[in-house]
């Protein structure tokens, strides 16, 4: 009889779902190993439902396996179904003995308007009782402020993708009574509500070490970022117009003179045509900042191009780009904490 951990070690190295299928017929010895595999990422649809509670009814061991949970909300066809599909998924919430999930991603409308009152406080009681490491909401419209104030407290790092807000709530929020763990940010540009209700939880300042935004509307005004003392990474992603805007620059030092553990700040452009690209006085005032500030943060200028942007006129954008900042912040890149890369696009 092998040892179990070198059975383990064999069956990590399988590494495609029929030859793990197979150990986990071949032999007992191989079964358990080969399961903790299998059954790591787990798929809640609501039409899946019934095969999901009959696996882990009938092999209750495997719930303890899963670690990296999709929960697939999607898009019903109308009111009837989506409150009997809820139902489904509220009752896999309370009998699924999950206990050990890491990651979890949602995706799809939880907010729906005749969703049973109870699938949502269910959906969020099932995702505190896990010891979350990783949360990614994406594809949610109508979800209450007060859903996503909550879901700051699940887990240390959360990302919203393309996720409206309830119009109109008229609920009054409680601000005091969710305490967020959230250390590890991330907001796209379709999810610029939620960051304006994020932003105004003051309790944030208390644990937040890494923001990541996306803003790619131009026609919406600039932002703001409350103080975040914890802050040691910052990454700012937007479109780049030839009639850049004073107040990214604005923006950056009134992170930087708030945040003195700020180590790491990454500008992301998207480049989706030929622009004209000019050296700003505002790169002056902030490579003096940067200079004095305690943790002499590196910052990071990322140019992601487009498919539809020639290779040359590419390499051009880039020459003149990475000319105009290298003049601009002559103390950072002389300390080397000046980079510039030019990369694909990645939207």
């Amino acid at each position: 009889m092998l040892p179990p951990e070198l059975v383990q070690t064999i069956v990590a190295e399988v590494d495609d779902i029929p030859s793990l299928k197979a150990c986990a017929l071949a032999a007992s010895m191989f079964c358990n190993a080969s399961q903790r595999i299998l059954f790591r990422s787990f798929t809640l649809e609501p039409i899946l439902v019934p095969a999901s509670s009959t696996i882990l009814e009938e092999s209750p061991h495997i719930a303890s396996y899963i670690t990296r949970l999709s929960i697939q909300l999607g898009t019903y066809i109308d009111d009837a179904s989506n409150e009997r599909l809820s139902q489904n998924l509220q009752k896999n919430f309370a009998n699924l003995k999950l206990a050990n999930v890491r990651q979890c991603i949602m995706n799809g409308s939880f907010h729906c308007p005749k969703q049973t009152p109870t699938f949502v406080p269910a959906l969020l009681d099932f995702l505190l009782r896990q010891p979350l490491c990783e949360l990614h909401v994406s594809s949610a419209v109508q979800v209450a402020p007060a859903t996503i104030l909550r879901l700051l407290t699940a887990a240390p790092v959360i990302s919203f993708s393309e996720v409206y807000i309830e119009k109109h709530s008229k609920a009054l929020l409680d601000r005091a009574q969710y305490t967020p763990i959230v250390e590890d940010l991330f907001v796209d540009s379709d999810a610029r509500e939620v960051y304006e209700i994020v932003v105004q939880s003051e309790s944030l300042a208390n644990t937040l070490r890494r923001l990541s935004i996306e803003y790619l509307d131009p026609r919406r005004p600039g932002m703001t970022i409350p103080p975040l003392p914890l802050l040691h990474s910052f990454q700012f992603s937007l479109l780049f117009l030839n009639n850049g805007k004073r107040w990214l620059s604005d923006l950056i030092l009134s992170v930087m003179s708030t945040s003195p553990l700020l180590a790491d700040i990454v500008i992301s452009f998207l480049v989706n045509k030929r622009v004209g690209v000019r050296p700003s006085g505002a790169l002056e005032t902030l490579d003096a900042a940067l200079a004095v500030h305690p943790m002499r943060p590196t910052i990071l200028w990322r140019l992601h191009f487009t498919s539809n942007v020639d290779e040359n006129v590419r390499t051009e954008i880039f020459d003149k780009f990475t000319v105009g900042v290298q003049i601009g912040m002559p103390r950072s890149r002389g300390e080397k904490r000046l980079v510039l890369e030019s990369l694909d696009s990645i939207w």
